[in-house]
Formats: structure tokens, sequence, C-alpha cells
């Protein structure tokens, strides 16, 4: 966990001693999450928890402000032969198939997607770590509306406001 405070310049955060220990909990879901992990992404191996919260740190990153922030295609889609969604032996431009497929993806996945910032606790599980999982919801919730502060003070400085990374305009799903 990442502790943000808006008043501090320092790009260092602080992170939870937890964090820190650097072992992998023993716990067989995990351990087969991250073979599945890094058999799809080419690694070696996740050994630590530093390196395991990285690497999911980094997908959580790349799937939602980086796609939020250069996942915008819809222009590129007007001309079928100005960009095509595979590549495809002895042809200058996508057949009519792909064509179809990409603007039909496009428009539903351009529609508004739900918030990160809404509430989303009705989805945790009620089982034995309920409060436990609802508490980390809510702590994550809390840094999330922190960053977000965070994101809005730094905004009021700069010449070109930039919002693709500010909790309140991530959405929980792709959108193009």
């Amino acid at each position: 966990r990442v502790e943000i405070d808006p008043d501090d310049d320092n790009d260092e955060k602080r992170v939870d001693k937890d964090v820190c220990d650097d072992k992998l909990p023993v716990d067989s879901y995990m351990m087969d999450f991250i073979d599945d992990l890094c058999k799809q992404l080419g690694i070696p191996g996740i050994t630590s928890l530093k390196r395991f919260v990285d690497v999911l740190s980094q997908l959580i990153a790349d799937s939602t402000g980086i796609h939020e922030h250069v996942g915008q295609i819809s222009d590129y889609m007007i001309d079928p032969r100005f960009i095509g969604a595979k590549l495809q032996e002895g042809r200058e431009m996508q057949n009519i198939q792909t064509y179809t497929q990409i603007l039909i993806l496009t428009v539903v996945t351009g529609l508004r997607m739900p918030g990160i910032m809404e509430d989303w606790s009705h989805l945790i599980e009620h089982n034995q770590d309920y409060e436990k999982n609802l508490k980390n919801y809510h702590d994550f919730k809390s840094q999330l509306r922190k960053l977000s502060k965070c994101v809005d003070e730094r905004n009021k400085t700069r010449r070109y406001p930039f919002q693709s990374f500010n909790p309140r305009f991530i959405e929980c799903s792709t959108s193009v």
C-alpha cells in the first residue's frame, strides 16, 4: 500500500512494511496465479513479494490509466485503408469482416463505463474474510481520493491540466 501525501513534493513513496518483507505468502492459489501470469507475460518467474507487487501494479496501471491515456482509436477507424486490426499476407487493407468487427468493437467500447470511484462494495464476497476485504476496499478508495486531490492540486499550477490518471475519470472497463 502506498501512502500519498498531496503536500509532499518528495517523489519517494512510503510503502507498508508488509510489502518490504519480500517473501511471497505460502498460498497455492497465489502461486498458481503467479505461474499463469509468468507464462502469459513470458517472464522467468516472480520470486519475491516486491517483484509480484511491481508486476501486478504495472499491469493495473497499463490496463487502466495508460490505456485510458493512449487508447483512443476511433479517429483511426474512419477509413479502412488507413489502419488495420490485423496483418494479412498479400493485402494492403483489411477485409470487410475485419473492418466491421473493429468498427463494432470501437462503438461498443466507446460507451462511457462505470468509474473506479463509484461504490463497488456490493461485489465483495460475504465470506469469512468479508470484514477484512471491506476494510481493504475502503482503504483503497481512500487512497484513490487522496491521489485525486493530489492530481487536482498539481493541475492548478499546470498550464495544461492532465487528467488521464486522475481516479475521478478512470473507468472500470476499457473504452476507446
